[in-house]
């Protein structure tokens, strides 16, 4: 990433950190004001939720530059495979309808006997086709990651004859 860009991302994310610490920090004084033990305890809980978010906003700020030259370094082989793109979007596009059927299903499942056996074996469906589905798409870069370029040892001509 640019140099440009880099210090906007700091900017907006140390502003963004503060807003969420303040925001928490504010929430959990207005309900320490309150004093009913009820609202004690959650202000205690925002105060404290608010203090650990603000260290690990500080922690996270430090190592924002080398997230960003990592993402940088990731997307540059994805440009020089733009055949593999068509497989893992139609994967996304699966993956999203098949989420959209799964929210479906699961508010028809509340009106079944028992629904927390169904929403449990929903959710097992759920990760056994999520599962699946990242197998499909690591199975179909499998080649390319053995490449040289890619950190492999093989060459385009043998990657293909490792598939049949």
């Amino acid at each position: 990433m640019a140099k440009g860009t880099h210090e906007i991302a700091h900017i907006y994310g140390s502003f963004h950190s503060m807003v969420h610490v303040l925001m928490s920090l504010s929430a959990g004084i207005l309900l320490l004001c309150f004093q009913k033990p009820s609202t004690d305890g959650v202000g205690v809980c925002f105060i404290a939720f608010a203090i650990g978010n603000g260290l690990y906003a500080w922690w996270v700020n430090h190592r924002i530059k080398f997230c960003c030259k990592v993402l940088s370094l990731s997307l540059q082989p994805a440009s020089k495979f733009p055949d593999l793109n068509k497989p893992t979007y139609y994967i996304l596009v699966a993956g999203f309808l098949w989420n959209s059927l799964w929210i479906l299903d699961v508010i028809g499942a509340l009106n079944f006997y028992v629904p927390p056996l169904i929403i449990i074996a929903l959710v097992l469906t759920l990760a056994w086709t999520t599962g699946v589905m990242r197998n499909v798409v690591n199975l179909t870069i499998r080649p390319i990651k053995l490449l040289p370029g890619c950190g492999g040892a093989y060459t385009a001509s043998t990657a293909g004859k490792d598939l049949t």
